[in-house]
């Protein structure tokens, strides 16, 4: 794992700064997409969530939800984690066309496990 990045960019992937955000994106014809941020996500378009739950994950307490949304026309689908930490929010999102979804939820999930949570410095 790069140290810079506060998770794993999966193989193959490829990772960029769009300022504060970290983005990991699959080549390739299904595109798939990761987000790291602090702060409050993006607004999605016609969003349902379909999911949501908090639980443990790696020792933190994670808040979880999966939803549709659309964009551009493309039905996709979003798994977010949120975790906050010294009272930041840190939220960390894959999305995937809904088609696709299947095949990389599995993946999304790993990925979520390899956050490293940074706190500031006292």
């Amino acid at each position: 794992m790069n140290t810079a990045e506060p998770f794993t960019i999966p193989v193959g992937w490829r990772c960029s700064h769009r300022g504060e955000v970290v983005v990991a994106t699959r080549p390739g014809p299904s595109p798939a997409r990761l987000e790291w941020r602090s702060g409050s996500p993006p607004a999605y378009d016609a969003l349902v969530v379909e999911d949501e739950d908090t639980f443990d994950l790696s020792g933190h307490p994670v808040d979880y939800r999966r939803f549709g949304h659309r964009a551009g026309g493309v039905e996709l689908v979003s798994e977010e984690w949120t975790w906050w930490v010294d009272g930041a929010r840190l939220v960390l999102t894959g999305t995937v066309p809904r088609d696709d979804y299947l095949s990389v939820c599995d993946l999304f999930e790993d990925v979520a496990a390899t956050v490293e949570l940074r706190t500031a410095d006292p």
